[in-house]
């Protein structure tokens, strides 16, 4: 579960009065959680700013986040001021079609049994959002899979032509949309556009192994259909 606590944009260190937020709630709730919850874990994590992840003992994890309050993706100073806007975009695609939320948890749950889901940049992979995206542009999971089954082919090809979605229409092709990225967000074989900020491609960090991988995978359900999937 995240959790994310957003400062005005008019306070000028967020991360310090967060800390003390988190510090204050951990003094005065810590023992009320673990009354209810059993032993509860508190890590202090750090990233493009520094967060907390409090691991409850049901198997419940909830990290607790500092962001800027923004209506636009063009205000963010960190790129994790955005994450809101994500969930309202990808709500209100849900509440057009109802039946693509029973298919993202499929398909998140496909992503990571087969080791193609994580945002961090170690892991190369599709980051939550990223999956809920593709489901948005192709509908439902089978015909993700029958779009992805085919991407290890392309890949293949000596001149490899890169995976483009704009689910917004936000450019006319990949060529287009290819003068306007940030060169280092480009390198990725797969282009998908952020509907919330058309200048930042959702998949940069995605690897041509993950991608094969996950290709293969889509290829392999789809002749054989398998819960172990």
């Amino acid at each position: 579960v995240d959790i994310f606590i957003a400062f005005n944009r008019n306070i000028s260190n967020i991360q310090k009065k967060f800390n003390a937020i988190m510090r204050n709630f951990l003094n005065s709730k810590l023992n009320k959680l673990e009354q209810k919850y059993g032993p509860v874990s508190v890590q202090l994590l750090h990233g493009s700013r520094d967060y907390y992840r409090i691991a409850l003992s049901n198997d419940v994890v909830v990290e607790i986040v500092p962001i800027y309050n923004i209506s636009k993706a063009n205000q963010a100073v960190n790129i994790t001021d955005v994450s809101p806007l994500h969930v309202k975009y990808v709500r209100k695609k849900i509440k057009q079609e109802p039946k693509l939320i029973n298919h993202i948890k499929l398909a998140k749950a496909f992503f990571y049994a087969n080791d193609c889901y994580g945002a961090e940049s170690h892991l190369q992979a599709f980051s939550g959002y990223a999956i809920e995206l593709l489901i948005i542009h192709y509908r439902n999971f089978i015909n993700f899979c029958k779009a992805a089954c085919k991407w290890s082919q392309l890949l293949k090809k000596k001149k490899c032509n890169k995976i483009f979605i704009d689910i917004e229409n936000y450019y006319k092709n990949l060529s287009h949309a290819l003068t306007m990225l940030n060169k280092s967000k480009t390198y990725s074989n797969i282009i998908l556009i952020d509907p919330v900020d058309k200048f930042r491609n959702v998949t940069a960090v995605v690897s041509d192994e993950v991608l094969i991988r996950l290709s293969k995978a889509c290829c392999k359900f789809l002749n054989r259909p398998s819960i172990n999937f």
